[in-house]
């Protein structure tokens, strides 16, 4: 049975007037921010979404990580809780003649709702229990947030969020299964809900295509947090803050690579768990990257484009660049000495 040393866990943050704050203050996610609504068209202005205070300090915890790594056996069930367009379909191509089980639509969605959680868990359980002693198996699937799964830790990519939202929109419109099996090559019920072809300034007006894209810019986050740092909707559509610093610190997430820095996070991966990604970043040279979307039009309002960058996708922006920098401290610290970092293969 895999299990951690007692100092395995990632160092907690200190939050106070002399070190770095990983809190995150006036910052106001609406559904619609300071939209007017008349009837001749919606008027919007982002002037007053406040920002993040500039944080210089980054949290650097490599050398625990390093040690983590190095003192605890690759464990026997590596959790892949896919983030939607973020790299995934590459990522099973590389490591699809491993150890892994992909887990359908039935096991997608919000853990805590409809028992998800009590249904992972026993599946989860049976994989292990049916598992050959010695081996690691990677399972995928899409829901969040994360939970403590006994016997296992988790992995994940993460992508620009603003990136990852376009991609998102248009894949899930023109390329998505819906979409394919469509007479018109378009998903019929995205379109009905979202109301917009496209990232334009009609999609600025819908009330419904901003709501999607206020929900998209933290999708992130919630695959990327456990329940209590990923910032619940409050009644008036707002949300609670982030806690940034427990979804740096969590132990139960081991490694977090990022699909604009792919190599390296194959190199992390491989270090982490080398059982499911030994030599995958020349396996990546062979397949090239999969399910590239063929619809690319981008945002064509300079307007909706503005009101993404500076509110919807504010909070997740700010993880994603404080986690890039842990990762690169990590990369870093890894590659000075691999030896003394990483696991060794148990397969």
């Amino acid at each position: 049975m895999w299990h951690a040393t007692s100092d395995s866990s990632f160092p907690s943050v200190v939050v106070d007037s002399d070190t770095l704050n990983l809190s995150v203050s006036n910052v106001l996610i609406s559904p619609f921010p300071s939209v007017v609504n008349d009837s001749e068209t919606l008027n919007v202005s982002v002037s007053n979404v406040s920002s993040y205070d500039p944080l210089p300090l980054s949290f650097d915890d490599s050398a625990v990580w390093c040690k983590h790594l190095s003192s605890t056996p690759e464990p026997p069930l590596v959790v892949y809780n896919r983030i939607p367009k973020a790299g995934g379909t590459t990522m099973k191509a590389i490591y699809q003649d491993k150890l892994h089980r992909g887990l359908g639509m039935p096991y997608w969605g919000f853990t805590d709702r409809n028992n998800l959680k009590d249904k992972l868990l026993s599946t989860f359980s049976a994989i292990l229990e049916t598992s050959k002693e010695g081996t690691t198996t990677i399972v995928a699937g899409h829901f969040r947030p994360m939970f403590p799964v006994p016997n296992a830790t988790f992995m994940n990519l993460m992508r620009l969020p603003k990136s990852r939202v376009v991609s998102n929109f248009y894949y899930s419109l023109y390329d998505s299964v819906a979409a394919k099996h469509s007479d018109n090559g378009v998903n019929k019920k995205f379109l009905e809900n979202v109301i917009s072809p496209a990232l334009n300034e009609k999609c600025l007006k819908s009330k419904n295509c901003l709501k999607w894209l206020r929900t998209a810019c933290r999708s992130q986050i919630q695959f990327l947090s456990t329940s209590d740092s990923w910032g619940e909707e409050k009644t008036d559509g707002t949300y609670d803050k982030i806690d940034i610093g427990k979804i740096l610190s969590n132990k139960n997430l081991e490694v977090l690579g990022f699909q604009e820095e792919f190599e390296k996070s194959l190199d992390m991966f491989e270090c982490a768990f080398p059982s499911i990604f030994k030599g995958a970043r020349q396996k990546l040279k062979g397949i090239g990257s999969k399910n590239k979307g063929k619809h690319k039009f981008g945002i064509t309002s300079k307007n909706l484009e503005k009101l993404i960058d500076e509110n919807f996708c504010v909070e997740e922006m700010e993880l994603y660049r404080r986690a890039l920098d842990q990762f690169n401290y990590r990369y870093t610290k890894m590659m000075m000495n691999r030896d003394r970092c990483c696991r060794v293969k148990r397969n």
